[in-house]
């Protein structure tokens, strides 16, 4: 059964072990550390440290996601990349909208990349800050427009399985 993501910061306390069962990056530090027990030698509100070796004080930090991003069953942690999703009717109109795309701006988006110019640049800068879109250019409220996808990144939203943690 699933437990809050509350109750697995209550669980991680120092002096307990975390053995890593499965991490999508594939580097030979994590592919090192993949089924050893490293212990929790320091906690706070958004992650854990963990002892690289014996007697190490300093540790590596784990970072803790949101809590969509992270599921506990009282033994196994997982933990998820943030997933993509089809732009929203409101998104879509907000993009097809921006400055740079209206015929009216055609010769001063023309001109800019002609000049290394910049006005349509300040145009759609001004019109996302508007329209409250300004994950366009970063994330905000926990999303960012992929910009080579036309997709958004959604922190909200349970992408693949990142890594994977045993509570011992």
């Amino acid at each position: 059964m699933n437990k809050t993501f509350a109750q697995l910061k209550r669980d991680l306390v120092v002096g307990k072990t975390l053995t890593m069962t499965f991490n999508a990056t594939q580097s030979e530090t994590i592919k090192n550390r993949i089924g050893k027990a490293r212990k929790i030698i320091k906690t706070q509100s958004n992650g854990i440290y963990l002892e690289v070796e014996s007697g190490n004080k300093n540790g590596s930090f784990l970072e803790l996601p949101c809590a969509s991003l992270t599921e506990y069953d009282g033994d196994i942690i997982k933990v998820f990349k943030y997933g993509k999703r089809d732009l929203t009717a409101r998104e879509a109109e907000i993009l097809a909208n921006r400055p740079s795309n209206r015929k009216e701006n055609a010769e001063i988006l023309r001109m800019d990349m002609l000049s290394d110019g910049n006005q349509c640049y300040w145009k759609d800068k001004r019109y996302y800050d508007e329209n409250d879109a300004n994950w366009y250019w970063d994330w905000n409220k926990g999303m960012r427009y992929n910009h080579n996808e036309n997709k958004m990144y959604d922190k909200k939203i349970k992408g693949e399985l990142e890594m994977e943690y045993i509570l011992n």
